[in-house]
């Protein structure tokens, strides 16, 4: 009879307790995987925005862009034939290559905008294309960024762009209101075929894989007319494979916009 009364049965409020216990111990662990997922998110969203590569318009880069074009209006694109959108297209091209005599490379870790280009009368592709494209947007033109890396034979594609010595080419690719149209950086060539319909990179890669050829309205000209005459790879908002041509400028991080990234897998 003693040894039952020192025995202590589990009475209803005792199993309560344990057991909302149980369920607090159980809710914490789930709250810290969710509070740990939060701030893996906000820190990964953190990383990539200081590293996207900044296509603001500023008011300085306004008025470096009326310099190369003086007297054309501000968001004139959108009001304009599809005709008239291409010879302003031209017109943009063809203002930058006549101010830019030189080809020596801005360098690495400084700004590379219209102000840069206009002043130092020197540039190469993936200078002219930026400036382009802070026309292209002054003018009210959707517009973006292309890398195109010289295909190496056997070789996949993700090994040809982590190589280094890879011939490359930049430029722009500009929403007509017929479609995306390829504005060479080096040469005054646009894709537009014979029937002046423009071509866009994934039209021309699609056709090549078919092999087809394009009949253009003019044939692409000079050193990089290579990656229009035979299959490249493409990519959307890759400005530089090593990380020196937009802050924060840092070696090995890849200058990038990831809104363009998103069409490359259109």
């Amino acid at each position: 009879m003693h040894l039952f009364n020192s025995i202590v049965l589990p009475t209803e409020s005792n199993i309560h307790t344990e057991h909302h216990k149980m369920r607090s111990t159980t809710r914490s662990k789930k709250y810290w995987w969710i509070w740990a997922g939060l701030i893996a998110l906000v820190g990964a969203v953190a990383f990539i925005s200081y590293f996207n590569v900044d296509r603001t318009l500023t008011q300085e880069d306004r008025q470096y862009v009326q310099a190369f074009l003086p007297g054309v209006p501000a968001d004139v694109a959108p009001t304009l034939s599809y005709e008239e959108q291409i010879e302003l297209i031209k017109r943009a091209q063809a203002a930058v290559h006549a101010h830019t005599t030189g080809w020596n490379g801005i360098p690495e870790g400084q700004p590379r905008e219209p102000k840069q280009l206009f002043l130092s009368r020197d540039g190469l592709c993936y200078d002219r294309s930026r400036v382009l494209e802070k026309i292209f947007t002054y003018l009210g033109f959707t517009n973006r960024h292309l890398a195109m890396f010289q295909r190496r034979e056997g070789q996949p594609a993700v090994a040809t762009l982590v190589s280094s010595n890879v011939p490359s080419h930049a430029i722009s690719e500009v929403l007509t209101k017929k479609g995306w149209l390829l504005v060479d950086s080096n040469v005054l060539w646009v894709s537009l075929d014979k029937k002046g319909m423009p071509v866009s990179m994934p039209q021309l890669q699609k056709a090549h894989k078919l092999g087809k050829k394009h009949q253009w309205a003019a044939h692409p000209i000079g050193s990089d007319s290579v990656f229009y005459q035979n299959q490249c790879i493409p990519v959307y908002g890759l400005y530089s494979r090593h990380g020196r041509f937009y802050p924060p400028y840092v070696s090995g991080i890849p200058d990038y916009r990831i809104q363009a990234l998103w069409d490359n897998f259109e």
